[in-house]
C-alpha cells in the first residue's frame, strides 16, 4: 500500500499539464524490470507469477540477488493510464528501462549495490 500511495501521489494528470504547459513534447520515465517480472513467471511461478500484473503491486525478488535485492512491481493498468494521459497532452514518452535484474553497472544507481553486478555474466538463482 505504501508503494501505492507514492505511485499515485509522485506524478498526477497535473505534473502533466504542467509540463505541456512548459511546452515540453517528450518526458523520460525510468522504470525498472519489475514493470514485466511476470515475464520471469517461467522459472519461478510462485515469485514471479502469482500476482495480477495488470492490477496488483508485489515485491519480486531480483532472480540473480535472492533474498538480498527485491523490487516493487508497476501495475501494467496504471502505466498504461500514464501513457493514456501523456497522449491526451500530447507527451511522447521515453519509457527507459532504468535497472536490469541483478544489476547492469556497477553504482548506487543499479538496485543491488552494493552486491555485485551480474545481469551480464551471472544465472539466475531463482529456481521452483
Amino acid at each position: 500500500q505504501i508503494f501505492e500511495a507514492h505511485r499515485s501521489s509522485f506524478i498526477s494528470t497535473a505534473d502533466l499539464d504542467s509540463i505541456r504547459s512548459l511546452g515540453m513534447k517528450l518526458v523520460r520515465v525510468p522504470i525498472t524490470w519489475a514493470a514485466f517480472a511476470d515475464a520471469l513467471a517461467p522459472i519461478s511461478p510462485a515469485a514471479y507469477g502469482s500476482f495480477d500484473p495488470d492490477r496488483d503491486t508485489a515485491v519480486v525478488p531480483d532472480p540473480f540477488h535472492v533474498g538480498k535485492a527485491a523490487w516493487v512491481t508497476i501495475p501494467r493498468a496504471w502505466l498504461a493510464e500514464f501513457l493514456r494521459e501523456a497522449k491526451r497532452r500530447d507527451i511522447r514518452l521515453l519509457l527507459d528501462i532504468h535497472a536490469m535484474p541483478g544489476g547492469s553497472s556497477l553504482g548506487t544507481y543499479s538496485g543491488i549495490w552494493p552486491l555485485p553486478v551480474s545481469f551480464w555474466n551471472s544465472t539466475s538463482q531463482v529456481y521452483e
